[in-house]
């Protein structure tokens, strides 16, 4: 394995892999009665998948990237066969340039932690937390935002921290210019509606 495996209230496992003695590396969902499904690998569309987050509906949002395609994105997808994915964000420049693993709830909202290239011209990157596919309207919080008064240097989420109420917990750490003193907080946030 992989990657941290997810499970649901269901019993359900999501989790990557690779298979063993190949080339082929997935997603596959475990059933509580022992069986297995692959839910997407790069023997397809995608050249790579990884960091799974499974909600109770059974859907799972992922990172992948895309044979045809320059960059990585979120997706989710529904893991009843023959299900459609999803694209949540992807990059792209002057917009997202790369995303930490997603954390999906049992409404299908989705969070993740990015960095953001505001400049399309320059590849400087700021890193925050977003809730889909525009960094700019999906913001939570970013670098260079003030938290508490301090401004914010890093934050960072994980695949557990978004809850069905759509309060958000993240790591937010602000780093003193002068002392270099870096104090963390952890805090939970709800997004603007």
């Amino acid at each position: 394995l992989s990657s941290r495996p997810s499970l649901n209230d269901k019993e359900q496992i999501a989790f990557q892999s690779n298979l063993n003695g190949t080339s082929v590396s997935g997603i596959y969902l475990s059933n509580p009665d022992g069986t297995f499904r692959t839910l997407v690998d790069n023997t397809g569309t995608f050249s790579s998948v990884s960091d799974p987050s499974l909600n109770v509906g059974g859907r799972v949002a992922f990172i992948g990237e895309r044979f045809d395609e320059n960059f990585n994105q979120i997706f989710s997808i529904n893991t009843t066969a023959g299900a459609a994915v999803t694209t949540v964000a992807e990059t792209r420049p002057g917009g997202y340039s790369s995303f930490g693993e997603p954390s999906l709830n049992d409404l299908g909202g989705v969070v993740f932690t990015a960095d953001v290239q505001p400049d399309p011209n320059a590849f400087i990157t700021i890193q925050g937390v977003f809730t889909g596919p525009d960094p700019r309207a999906h913001k939570v919080l970013q670098a260079g935002d003030r938290y508490e008064g301090e401004r914010v240097t890093s934050v960072v989420t994980c695949s557990e921290a978004l809850n069905n109420r759509g309060e958000i917990a993240m790591t937010v750490f602000s780093e003193n210019p002068e002392t270099f003193e870096v104090r963390t907080f952890v805090v939970k946030a709800r997004p603007r509606k």
